[in-house]
Protein backbone atom coordinates (compact mmCIF):
# COMPACT_ATOMS: atom_id res chain seq x y z
CA UNK A 1 0.00 0.00 0.00
CA UNK A 2 1.59 3.41 -1.10
CA UNK A 3 0.44 7.04 -1.16
CA UNK A 4 -1.01 8.37 -4.08
CA UNK A 5 1.73 11.06 -3.83
CA UNK A 6 4.29 7.95 -4.41
CA UNK A 7 2.48 6.51 -7.10
CA UNK A 8 4.74 6.85 -10.31
CA UNK A 9 3.00 7.43 -13.43
CA UNK A 10 3.85 4.70 -16.64
CA UNK A 11 3.53 5.78 -19.99
CA UNK A 12 2.57 2.93 -22.40
CA UNK A 13 3.98 3.30 -25.52
CA UNK A 14 1.99 3.81 -28.28
CA UNK A 15 1.82 3.78 -31.95
CA UNK A 16 1.39 7.63 -33.50
CA UNK A 17 -1.05 8.09 -36.57
CA UNK A 18 1.04 11.28 -37.59
CA UNK A 19 -2.57 13.58 -37.42
CA UNK A 20 -2.11 16.04 -33.96
CA UNK A 21 -5.95 15.38 -33.32
CA UNK A 22 -6.96 12.38 -34.34
CA UNK A 23 -3.34 11.02 -31.88
CA UNK A 24 -4.84 13.39 -29.05
CA UNK A 25 -8.48 11.78 -29.30
CA UNK A 26 -6.84 8.38 -28.84
CA UNK A 27 -4.73 8.67 -25.71
CA UNK A 28 -3.30 11.54 -23.45
CA UNK A 29 0.17 10.84 -24.66
CA UNK A 30 -0.99 10.72 -27.74
CA UNK A 31 -1.60 7.90 -30.58
CA UNK A 32 -2.96 4.45 -30.42
CA UNK A 33 -1.08 2.83 -26.99
CA UNK A 34 -0.79 -1.03 -27.75
CA UNK A 35 -2.20 -3.87 -26.11
CA UNK A 36 -5.58 -2.01 -26.71
CA UNK A 37 -9.03 -3.34 -28.30
CA UNK A 38 -11.22 -0.63 -29.59
CA UNK A 39 -14.68 -0.64 -30.15
CA UNK A 40 -15.54 1.54 -33.41
CA UNK A 41 -19.02 2.34 -33.86
CA UNK A 42 -21.19 4.96 -36.10
CA UNK A 43 -24.22 5.89 -37.48
CA UNK A 44 -25.01 5.16 -41.61
CA UNK A 45 -22.37 7.21 -43.62
CA UNK A 46 -20.21 8.80 -40.74
CA UNK A 47 -17.24 7.35 -42.20
CA UNK A 48 -16.30 4.16 -40.48
CA UNK A 49 -14.14 2.29 -43.29
CA UNK A 50 -12.38 5.42 -44.54
CA UNK A 51 -11.34 6.21 -41.41
CA UNK A 52 -9.97 2.85 -40.94
CA UNK A 53 -8.33 2.91 -44.18
CA UNK A 54 -7.36 6.45 -43.45
CA UNK A 55 -5.35 5.24 -40.02
CA UNK A 56 -3.47 2.33 -42.28
CA UNK A 57 -2.28 5.16 -44.74
CA UNK A 58 -1.14 7.01 -41.86
CA UNK A 59 0.79 4.12 -39.87
CA UNK A 60 3.11 3.44 -42.48
CA UNK A 61 5.73 1.72 -39.86
CA UNK A 62 3.62 -1.09 -38.80
CA UNK A 63 2.02 -3.94 -40.88
CA UNK A 64 -1.88 -3.57 -40.43
CA UNK A 65 -5.03 -5.90 -41.74
CA UNK A 66 -8.33 -5.15 -42.70
CA UNK A 67 -10.51 -7.65 -42.55
CA UNK A 68 -13.69 -6.74 -44.29
CA UNK A 69 -16.59 -9.17 -43.96
CA UNK A 70 -19.03 -6.09 -44.90
CA UNK A 71 -17.69 -5.96 -48.42
CA UNK A 72 -15.46 -7.43 -50.46
CA UNK A 73 -11.67 -5.71 -50.84
CA UNK A 74 -12.22 -4.72 -54.45
CA UNK A 75 -15.82 -2.65 -53.01
CA UNK A 76 -13.79 -1.33 -49.92
CA UNK A 77 -11.02 -0.21 -52.51
CA UNK A 78 -13.83 1.17 -54.96
CA UNK A 79 -15.58 2.76 -51.98
CA UNK A 80 -12.09 4.83 -50.57
CA UNK A 81 -10.75 5.03 -54.22
CA UNK A 82 -9.66 8.74 -53.74
CA UNK A 83 -7.92 7.55 -50.57
CA UNK A 84 -4.21 5.96 -52.08
CA UNK A 85 -1.68 4.12 -49.86
CA UNK A 86 1.73 4.56 -50.95
CA UNK A 87 3.17 2.39 -48.71
CA UNK A 88 3.62 -1.42 -48.43
CA UNK A 89 2.88 -2.39 -45.17
CA UNK A 90 -1.07 -2.02 -45.68
CA UNK A 91 -3.17 -5.19 -46.25
CA UNK A 92 -6.72 -6.16 -46.61
CA UNK A 93 -8.36 -9.33 -46.70
CA UNK A 94 -11.92 -10.59 -46.93
CA UNK A 95 -14.37 -13.44 -46.81
CA UNK A 96 -13.24 -14.63 -50.22
CA UNK A 97 -9.70 -15.25 -48.95
CA UNK A 98 -10.45 -16.08 -45.60
CA UNK A 99 -14.28 -17.30 -45.26
CA UNK A 100 -13.99 -18.37 -41.68
CA UNK A 101 -12.44 -15.72 -38.65
CA UNK A 102 -10.64 -18.92 -37.53
CA UNK A 103 -9.13 -19.12 -40.96
CA UNK A 104 -7.79 -15.55 -40.80
CA UNK A 105 -6.78 -15.84 -37.09
CA UNK A 106 -4.46 -18.61 -38.28
CA UNK A 107 -3.11 -16.48 -41.12
CA UNK A 108 -2.12 -13.80 -38.74
CA UNK A 109 -0.47 -15.69 -35.88
CA UNK A 110 1.43 -17.77 -39.22
CA UNK A 111 2.73 -14.58 -40.20
CA UNK A 112 3.85 -13.46 -36.80
CA UNK A 113 4.54 -9.89 -38.13
CA UNK A 114 0.64 -7.71 -38.32
CA UNK A 115 0.87 -5.56 -35.11
CA UNK A 116 -2.67 -3.39 -36.34
CA UNK A 117 -5.71 -5.54 -37.03
CA UNK A 118 -9.12 -3.68 -37.88
CA UNK A 119 -12.43 -6.32 -38.41
CA UNK A 120 -15.35 -5.20 -40.15
CA UNK A 121 -17.78 -6.16 -38.19
CA UNK A 122 -18.19 -8.35 -35.22
CA UNK A 123 -21.84 -9.08 -35.76
CA UNK A 124 -21.17 -10.17 -39.47
CA UNK A 125 -17.88 -12.36 -38.23
CA UNK A 126 -20.26 -13.85 -35.52
CA UNK A 127 -22.15 -15.72 -38.20
CA UNK A 128 -19.22 -18.33 -38.75
CA UNK A 129 -19.56 -19.35 -35.27
CA UNK A 130 -23.42 -19.31 -35.16
CA UNK A 131 -23.62 -21.97 -38.44
CA UNK A 132 -21.52 -24.36 -35.72
CA UNK A 133 -24.22 -23.72 -33.35
CA UNK A 134 -23.19 -21.03 -30.87
CA UNK A 135 -25.60 -18.27 -30.06
CA UNK A 136 -24.88 -14.90 -31.39
CA UNK A 137 -24.00 -13.02 -27.89
CA UNK A 138 -21.71 -16.30 -26.97
CA UNK A 139 -20.39 -15.88 -30.77
CA UNK A 140 -19.35 -12.09 -30.19
CA UNK A 141 -17.62 -12.86 -26.77
CA UNK A 142 -15.59 -16.12 -28.25
CA UNK A 143 -14.79 -13.45 -30.91
CA UNK A 144 -14.05 -10.78 -28.04
CA UNK A 145 -11.94 -12.85 -26.14
CA UNK A 146 -9.83 -14.30 -29.08
CA UNK A 147 -8.77 -11.01 -30.48
CA UNK A 148 -8.03 -10.18 -26.67
CA UNK A 149 -6.06 -13.03 -26.04
CA UNK A 150 -4.18 -11.53 -29.30
CA UNK A 151 -3.30 -8.13 -28.40
CA UNK A 152 -2.01 -8.78 -25.16
CA UNK A 153 -0.13 -11.93 -26.02
CA UNK A 154 1.25 -9.61 -29.41
CA UNK A 155 1.54 -6.45 -27.60
CA UNK A 156 -1.09 -5.14 -30.61
CA UNK A 157 -4.31 -2.88 -31.17
CA UNK A 158 -7.20 -4.27 -32.43
CA UNK A 159 -9.67 -2.02 -33.34
CA UNK A 160 -13.60 -4.00 -34.10
CA UNK A 161 -15.85 -2.33 -36.07
CA UNK A 162 -19.65 -2.72 -34.46
CA UNK A 163 -22.87 -2.00 -36.93
CA UNK A 164 -25.50 -0.12 -35.66
CA UNK A 165 -29.04 -0.51 -35.97
CA UNK A 166 -31.47 2.59 -37.19
CA UNK A 167 -32.45 2.84 -33.43
CA UNK A 168 -29.21 3.12 -32.31
CA UNK A 169 -28.75 -0.51 -30.92
CA UNK A 170 -25.02 -2.22 -31.08
CA UNK A 171 -27.17 -5.40 -32.52
CA UNK A 172 -26.20 -7.79 -29.78
CA UNK A 173 -22.64 -6.23 -29.21
CA UNK A 174 -23.19 -3.95 -26.33
CA UNK A 175 -21.01 -5.36 -24.05
CA UNK A 176 -17.96 -4.70 -26.13
CA UNK A 177 -19.15 -0.67 -25.10
CA UNK A 178 -18.13 -1.72 -21.60
CA UNK A 179 -15.34 -4.22 -21.92
CA UNK A 180 -13.09 -2.97 -24.65
CA UNK A 181 -10.52 -0.44 -23.77
CA UNK A 182 -11.94 1.89 -25.72
CA UNK A 183 -14.99 2.53 -27.55
CA UNK A 184 -15.19 5.02 -29.89
CA UNK A 185 -18.19 6.05 -32.15
CA UNK A 186 -18.90 8.54 -35.08
CA UNK A 187 -22.07 10.36 -35.79
CA UNK A 188 -23.30 12.28 -39.51
CA UNK A 189 -25.81 14.20 -38.05
CA UNK A 190 -27.56 14.69 -42.12
CA UNK A 191 -30.10 17.23 -41.33
CA UNK A 192 -27.48 19.59 -40.03
CA UNK A 193 -24.40 18.10 -42.33
CA UNK A 194 -22.24 17.62 -39.24
CA UNK A 195 -19.40 14.77 -38.33
CA UNK A 196 -18.24 14.17 -34.89
CA UNK A 197 -16.25 11.13 -33.61
CA UNK A 198 -15.72 11.29 -29.72
CA UNK A 199 -14.65 8.89 -27.08
CA UNK A 200 -17.25 7.09 -25.15
CA UNK A 201 -14.84 4.89 -23.16
CA UNK A 202 -11.36 4.95 -22.54
CA UNK A 203 -9.06 3.80 -20.54
CA UNK A 204 -6.14 5.54 -22.22
CA UNK A 205 -7.10 8.87 -21.64
CA UNK A 206 -9.85 11.58 -21.40
CA UNK A 207 -12.91 11.43 -23.35
CA UNK A 208 -12.79 13.71 -25.78
CA UNK A 209 -14.34 14.80 -29.25
CA UNK A 210 -13.57 16.37 -32.83
CA UNK A 211 -15.40 17.08 -35.76
CA UNK A 212 -14.46 16.13 -38.97
CA UNK A 213 -15.15 16.29 -43.02
CA UNK A 214 -15.13 14.08 -45.34
CA UNK A 215 -13.40 15.35 -48.60
CA UNK A 216 -13.05 14.58 -52.26
CA UNK A 217 -9.37 15.30 -52.36
CA UNK A 218 -6.94 12.72 -50.93
CA UNK A 219 -6.97 13.80 -47.43
CA UNK A 220 -10.54 12.50 -47.54
CA UNK A 221 -10.96 13.31 -43.99
CA UNK A 222 -10.06 16.04 -42.01
CA UNK A 223 -10.60 16.93 -38.16
CA UNK A 224 -11.06 20.25 -35.86
CA UNK A 225 -10.78 21.18 -32.66
CA UNK A 226 -14.64 22.29 -31.20
CA UNK A 227 -13.43 25.71 -31.45
CA UNK A 228 -11.92 25.46 -34.99
CA UNK A 229 -15.22 24.37 -36.36
CA UNK A 230 -17.17 26.72 -34.77
CA UNK A 231 -15.28 29.06 -36.42
CA UNK A 232 -15.02 27.64 -39.88
CA UNK A 233 -18.84 26.69 -39.54
CA UNK A 234 -19.57 30.55 -39.19
CA UNK A 235 -16.86 31.51 -41.40
CA UNK A 236 -18.88 29.47 -44.44
CA UNK A 237 -22.48 30.72 -43.02
CA UNK A 238 -20.86 34.08 -43.07
CA UNK A 239 -19.53 34.20 -46.65
CA UNK A 240 -22.36 32.49 -48.12
CA UNK A 241 -25.17 34.66 -46.21
CA UNK A 242 -22.66 38.10 -47.24
CA UNK A 243 -22.46 37.34 -50.68
CA UNK A 244 -26.50 36.49 -51.14
CA UNK A 245 -27.04 39.85 -49.44
CA UNK A 246 -24.36 42.01 -51.16
CA UNK A 247 -25.63 40.50 -54.79
CA UNK A 248 -29.47 41.21 -53.42
CA UNK A 249 -28.30 45.01 -52.40
CA UNK A 250 -25.66 45.64 -55.07
CA UNK A 251 -27.45 44.46 -57.82
CA UNK A 252 -28.67 47.49 -59.25
CA UNK A 253 -25.34 49.59 -58.72
CA UNK A 254 -22.89 51.34 -61.02
CA UNK A 255 -20.18 49.55 -60.20
CA UNK A 256 -17.89 51.62 -61.91
CA UNK A 257 -18.43 54.34 -60.14
CA UNK A 258 -15.87 55.74 -57.72
CA UNK A 259 -18.37 55.88 -54.66
CA UNK A 260 -19.02 52.09 -55.98
CA UNK A 261 -15.01 51.34 -54.97
CA UNK A 262 -14.87 53.54 -51.85
CA UNK A 263 -18.17 51.49 -50.65
CA UNK A 264 -16.73 47.91 -51.23
CA UNK A 265 -13.48 48.97 -49.82
CA UNK A 266 -15.25 50.08 -46.49
CA UNK A 267 -17.37 47.25 -46.13
CA UNK A 268 -15.18 45.04 -46.75
CA UNK A 269 -12.52 46.00 -43.80
CA UNK A 270 -15.42 46.21 -42.09
CA UNK A 271 -17.10 42.96 -42.42
CA UNK A 272 -13.55 41.14 -41.75
CA UNK A 273 -12.90 43.16 -38.42
CA UNK A 274 -16.29 41.72 -37.61
CA UNK A 275 -15.95 37.87 -38.69
CA UNK A 276 -12.71 38.07 -36.60
CA UNK A 277 -13.92 39.19 -33.72
CA UNK A 278 -17.16 37.09 -34.28
CA UNK A 279 -14.54 33.93 -34.61
CA UNK A 280 -12.62 35.30 -31.79
CA UNK A 281 -15.81 35.41 -29.83
CA UNK A 282 -15.33 39.05 -28.97
CA UNK A 283 -19.08 39.09 -29.84
CA UNK A 284 -22.42 37.09 -30.22
CA UNK A 285 -23.30 35.70 -33.41
CA UNK A 286 -26.72 37.40 -33.85
CA UNK A 287 -24.73 40.65 -32.85
CA UNK A 288 -22.38 39.67 -35.84
CA UNK A 289 -25.57 40.01 -38.52
CA UNK A 290 -26.70 42.47 -36.90
CA UNK A 291 -23.89 44.93 -37.43
CA UNK A 292 -23.08 43.89 -40.78
CA UNK A 293 -26.48 44.51 -42.26
CA UNK A 294 -26.56 47.78 -40.52
CA UNK A 295 -23.44 48.38 -41.70
CA UNK A 296 -24.26 47.58 -45.58
CA UNK A 297 -27.30 50.05 -45.25
CA UNK A 298 -25.39 52.34 -43.11
CA UNK A 299 -23.05 52.90 -46.34
CA UNK A 300 -25.41 52.56 -49.24
CA UNK A 301 -26.91 55.71 -48.14
CA UNK A 302 -23.80 57.20 -46.84
CA UNK A 303 -22.02 56.79 -50.44
CA UNK A 304 -25.60 57.97 -52.04
CA UNK A 305 -25.68 54.66 -54.02
CA UNK A 306 -29.46 53.80 -53.68
CA UNK A 307 -30.77 55.96 -57.04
Amino acid sequence: MKNYQDVKMIETPSVKIGDELLDSLFSTQGGIEWANLIFLTGTTGAGKTTLCKKLQSLISEHKSVFYSREMLSHLVKKQTLRLDITHTNAFIADSQDYPHFTQFMEMIEGRGDVKILILDSVQRIAVDFVKQGMSREAAMRHIYDVLTEWKDRTNGVVILIGQLTKDGDYEGASFLAFDADAHVHMTFDDKKNVRTIETKKNRMGKLSKLYYEILDSSETLKFYSQKDFESKDKSITFDDYLREMVFSVTSNFDKKSESFKNFQKEFTEFSKDMHTKCSNDEIAVSDYYGKIISKLHELVFSYDLQK
